[in-house]
C-alpha cells in the first residue's frame, strides 16, 4: 500500500498513539501521589510498595508477549471476549466481596 493512500497522516496515528498511552498508562504517573498515602494506610515500607509496583508492571508487560501471539494467530476476537470476561468478572468481583481488614 503506497502513503497516499492512506486515509490519514502519519502524525494522527502518532497522536492517537500518544492520548491512547496517556490514557492506560495513568496508573504509573500516579504513582507517585499515591505511594506514601497507601504505605501509610496499609503500614507498609515505601520500598515493599515499590517491589510490588515493580512486579505488577513487569508480569503485565511479560503478559503481552502471549497475548500478542494469541491475537497475531487466531485474530483480536478471543484476546477480546477473554479481556472482556476478566473486566466483567473483576468488577462483579469487587462489588461482592469484603474489603480485606487492612484496607478499611
Amino acid at each position: 500500500m503506497d502513503r497516499s493512500e492512506l486515509r490519514f497522516s502519519g502524525w494522527e496515528l502518532v497522536a492517537t498513539a500518544a492520548v491512547a498511552l496517556g490514557a492506560a498508562g495513568v496508573y504509573q504517573f500516579g504513582w507517585s501521589s499515591i505511594r506514601l498515602p497507601l504505605g501509610g494506610r496499609l503500614g507498609a515500607p515505601e520500598s515493599a510498595l515499590g517491589t510490588v509496583f515493580t512486579l505488577f508492571v513487569v508480569f503485565q508487560t511479560l503478559g503481552q508477549f502471549p497475548a500478542g501471539w494469541v491475537r497475531d494467530r487466531y485474530g483480536p476476537r478471543i484476546p477480546l471476549l477473554a479481556a472482556a470476561l476478566c473486566l466483567a468478572g473483576g468488577s462483579s468481583a469487587s462489588g461482592s466481596l469484603t474489603p480485606c481488614p487492612s484496607l478499611r
